[in-house]
C-alpha cells in the first residue's frame, strides 16, 4: 500500500510542516499595531500629501512662514522664491570656483604628460567634453585668479586676487571674471596710470 506523502506511517498523523521562508523570525520583535495617536498622525500626513495646494518644489531654502507682506510689498512666497534663486545662483558660482581650482591643478600637474596629449584643449575636449573656446577661457581665468608656477619654478602671483576671493565666496561668476579681466588688461596698457593712481592715494 502506498503511503501518502506527508503522513507518518507510525501514527497516521500528518508530518510536521517544515518552516516556511515566510515564517516570522523568532529573533524579530512581534508586529504591534500602532496606537490611535500614531494612526492619527499618519492620516494627517496623508491628507497633507493629497492636498494639491500643498505641493512645493524641492527648495534648499525653507519657505517663510510669515504670511504678511514685507516692507518691499513682497509676499512670503515671493520672498522664499527669491531666496531660493539666490541660493541656487550662489551654489552655481561656488561650483564654478571649484572648476577653476581643478583646472589650475590639472595645468600644474602631470595629467598632460601622462595622458600622451600635447595640448590641454584636446585632452579636456575628449575627457570632459569642453570645447576648445571654453578651455581657452578657463585657461585665461585660472591664470588671472590663481598663482601659477613657471617651468623654472618661479611663482607668478594672480593678477586678479580680489576677484579671486570674490569667486571663492560665490559672489561673482565666469561672466564677471571675463569683464573684469578685459577691463584690467586695458587699464594696464594705459601709460602713466599707475603714477596717477599713486598720486590720488597720496592726496587722499
Amino acid at each position: 500500500m502506498a503511503i501518502e506523502a506527508g503522513w507518518d506511517p507510525e501514527v497516521g498523523l500528518p508530518l510536521p510542516t517544515p518552516p516556511s521562508m515566510w515564517d516570522e523570525d523568532p529573533d524579530e520583535p512581534a508586529f504591534e499595531l500602532p496606537d490611535e495617536a500614531e494612526l492619527s498622525w499618519w492620516a494627517e500626513l496623508d491628507a497633507a500629501a493629497d492636498d494639491p495646494g500643498n505641493e512645493e518644489p524641492g527648495w534648499a531654502v525653507p519657505g517663510v512662514t510669515d504670511e504678511q507682506p514685507s516692507e518691499e510689498g513682497l509676499s512670503a512666497r515671493s520672498l522664499a522664491e527669491l531666496a531660493e534663486l539666490s541660493e541656487a545662483v550662489r551654489a552655481q558660482r561656488l561650483a564654478g570656483a571649484r572648476v577653476y581650482r581643478a583646472f589650475t591643478a590639472i595645468r600644474a600637474g602631470n595629467v598632460l604628460a601622462e595622458s600622451g596629449y600635447r595640448k590641454l584643449a584636446p585632452l579636456l575636449e575628449d575627457h570632459v567634453r569642453l570645447d576648445r573656446v571654453a578651455v581657452l577661457k578657463l585657461d585665461r581665468h585660472a591664470e588671472a585668479l590663481h598663482d601659477t608656477v613657471t617651468p623654472t619654478g618661479a611663482t607668478t602671483p594672480a593678477s586678479l586676487p580680489a576677484t579671486s576671493a570674490a569667486v571663492q565666496d560665490g559672489v561673482v561668476d565666469a561672466d564677471h571674471v571675463e569683464v573684469i579681466d578685459k577691463v584690467m588688461t586695458r587699464l594696464r596698457k594705459v601709460s602713466g596710470l599707475d603714477d596717477v593712481c599713486a598720486q590720488d592715494i597720496e592726496d587722499s
